[in-house]
């Protein structure tokens, strides 16, 4: 039985590619914020307030562009590796997709609800930033990881 939205097996190699390019990318800025090049660009945005600044609502903007591209690549690596199929779709890999899910949402919103009781001010503003992805991302390492472990275990009983 195919199941909605899920894309054909050859999307995982790109949505990896995408996936670690954005991520490294991400978190040398991240790292090196200061002494990282820029891509300077203009852009239209719906909503743009800064603190010692003027609002700017529906209007172009002139900005970085590094984080909204990386943001942009990590989510669509992300949405590929997601929904593409495996190459042998069964009623194990169903089961499997549907526990990481629910096991990656509730891991998510306990490391949120962790977030708001211990951290504050522009900090938390940090982790909500990261919070966009962990959703995503604990999905797709507990969906993978529980793939090659029953592959390993299958390949000891052999």
């Amino acid at each position: 039985m195919k199941l909605p939205l899920q894309i054909s097996n050859q999307w995982k190699i790109p949505g990896w590619i995408l996936l670690i390019i954005g991520s490294l990318t991400g978190a040398l800025k991240i790292i090196f914020e200061s002494s990282f090049p820029e891509i300077r660009g203009n852009v239209f945005a719906f909503a743009k307030d800064e603190i010692f600044g003027e609002a700017v609502y529906f209007g172009w903007i002139q900005t970085d562009l590094v984080a909204t591209l990386c943001g942009i690549v990590i989510i669509i690596g992300g949405l590929l590796l997601t929904f593409a199929r495996e190459k042998n779709e069964d009623e194990f890999i169903r089961h499997t997709r549907l526990s990481s899910l629910m096991w990656a949402f509730a891991v998510h919103y306990m490391l949120l609800l962790v977030a708001f009781i211990f951290i504050y001010n522009t900090s938390f503003l940090n982790v909500m930033t990261f919070g966009m992805f962990t959703l995503m991302i604990i999905f797709i390492a507990r969906f993978h990881l529980v793939l090659y472990f029953n592959k390993r275990k299958a390949l000891h009983e052999k």
